[in-house]
C-alpha cells in the first residue's frame, strides 16, 4: 500500500451496520477512493475488509478505531532509523 495522507482518510457511514473508509485524495469513481469496508457484527466486532494490501487486523472493537489505526499507520513516515539491539560476548561457564 502507498503512505495515504492521513487527513484525507474520512470514515462514512453507508446503511446500519455497515462502514467504509475513503481516501478524499482520489476521485469517487476510482479504485483507490475505498480503502476498507465495514461490517459490525456484534456490539463490540467489526470486521473489516481492506480493498488493498494493508498489514493491519480484520477485527476490531469499532469502526473508530479501524480509523484511528489506519491513520495510525499512514502517519508513520517509515524513515526512523531501526533502535539499536546491544550485543553481549557469550558468558564464560565456570
Amino acid at each position: 500500500m502507498n503512505k495515504r495522507n492521513a487527513a484525507s482518510l474520512e470514515l462514512a457511514r453507508t446503511v446500519t451496520g455497515w462502514w467504509f473508509i475513503c481516501d478524499r485524495d482520489y476521485r469517487r469513481d476510482d479504485a483507490r477512493f475505498v480503502v476498507a469496508w465495514m461490517h459490525e457484527v456484534d456490539i463490540d466486532d467489526v470486521e473489516v475488509m481492506w480493498t488493498g494490501a494493508v498489514p493491519l487486523p480484520t477485527r476490531y472493537v469499532s469502526a473508530d478505531t479501524v480509523l484511528d489505526d489506519l491513520i495510525h499507520f499512514c502517519a508513520g513516515s517509515g524513515s526512523e532509523r531501526p533502535i539499536p539491539i546491544p550485543h553481549f560476548p557469550p558468558l564464560v561457564a565456570a
